[in-house]
């Protein structure tokens, strides 16, 4: 038979382990939290990217939305864009 005092240690045991483990969930829904909004803040609500500048010489475009992409001097030299058309602003080449 279980006296009190082994009782008391192995209750003293549980209650430990179960309030390390209510921390250890609040601190990962917290952290997700702050992930979350550092991510929404980063992006904004207008903007999911901003290529300015970027080179997409011979990238295949299909099927990629573009839809508040910032694309201001970005080189597209044989480039094949969403629509399936090959764009060429920016190569070097151009006449």
């Amino acid at each position: 038979m279980i006296g009190s005092r082994e009782f008391n240690l192995l209750g003293k045991r549980y209650i430990k382990s179960i309030v390390s483990l209510v921390i250890l969930i609040a601190v990962s829904i917290f952290w997700y939290g702050f992930q979350n909004q550092g991510v929404n803040e980063m992006v904004g609500s207008k903007t999911s990217a901003n290529f300015s500048g970027v080179n997409l010489t011979g990238a295949k475009l299909t099927g990629v939305n573009l839809t508040g992409v910032i694309l201001d001097g970005v080189i597209f030299c044989n480039t094949i864009m969403p629509d399936r058309t090959i764009n060429n602003v920016g190569c070097k080449n151009q006449p």
